[in-house]
């Protein structure tokens, strides 16, 4: 695991301003980045806001991963300090009607959005524990599947087709990578051995992918569709996981 070194000036026994300060940095260069690429790709205010909103998760999970200690507060702060900025740069610009309610559902919506991803960087980094290692489901690393893989779904889609310029064929196989990745990811990470976890969360993004896909962008998925991605979605990130699990087994042994 790479540690970033930052000054730890602190707020009290436990508040981190520098990993504060960096959740600001990364997010707003990611921010600027990804939501640049899409919106020169498709400029359409339902992708961005969708891309953008998921660049404050990413940066909540640097921030989580890489600090020392418990580093929650710190990404949901500067989340909602990105959010701020983001409405307030958004109103000057006028390219989306900003109101005084907007500003505040920002802030909002980019401090809980980074605090999430704040603490599925904990999880990955054992901070905090995810639940017994053997016996029953460990719920929370489905939930870090859930947010890990919608994450990789939107980006491997739309992020990918604005870098690669990819046709129907390669969108459809960046969107079957996603659930491999994601579940690499939970078992790599998890204590040991999860496969349900990660199965599970492949079915719940499918449900999650196509609520956003109807109600999202109006463009309603057929059950038949809907039911072929339940099935793939599981055997991937099974297939993912199992893999994630060897590779976390050799680095054990190494």
């Amino acid at each position: 695991m790479v540690t970033v070194p930052v000054h730890e000036a602190s707020l009290g026994p436990t508040f981190r301003w520098g990993w504060m300060t960096i959740g600001i940095v990364v997010g707003s260069l990611l921010i600027a980045t990804f939501v640049g690429v899409v919106w020169n790709e498709q400029p359409r205010p339902a992708i961005a806001l969708l891309v953008g909103g998921l660049t404050f998760v990413l940066a909540g999970i640097f921030v989580g991963f890489n600090s020392p200690g418990k580093t929650v507060v710190e990404p949901g702060i500067a989340g909602a300090v990105i959010g701020l900025a983001a409405a307030t740069i958004l109103a000057a610009l006028g390219t989306f009607p900003v109101t005084v309610g907007t500003f505040f559902q920002w802030i909002l919506a980019g401090g809980v959005l980074a605090a999430l991803g704040g603490w599925v960087g904990e999880l990955m980094q054992g901070t905090i524990a995810g639940g017994e290692a053997r016996g029953r489901i460990q719920w929370p690393w489905v939930v870090v599947g859930v947010v890990l893989g919608f994450v990789f779904n939107i980006y491997f889609v739309f992020v990918g087709r604005a870098l690669f310029d990819l046709g129907a064929l390669g969108l459809l196989g960046s969107f079957a990578l996603s659930f491999l990745i994601t579940g690499f990811f939970v078992g790599f990470f998890s204590p040991g051995v999860t496969l349900a976890e990660p199965a599970v969360a492949g079915l719940l993004l499918v449900i999650i992918d196509s609520g956003v896909t109807t109600f999202g962008f109006g463009a309603p998925m057929p059950m038949g569709t809907v039911l072929l991605g339940l099935v793939g979605a599981f055997f991937l990130a099974l297939l993912g996981g199992w893999l994630g699990e060897l590779v976390q087994e050799d680095a054990a042994r190494a």
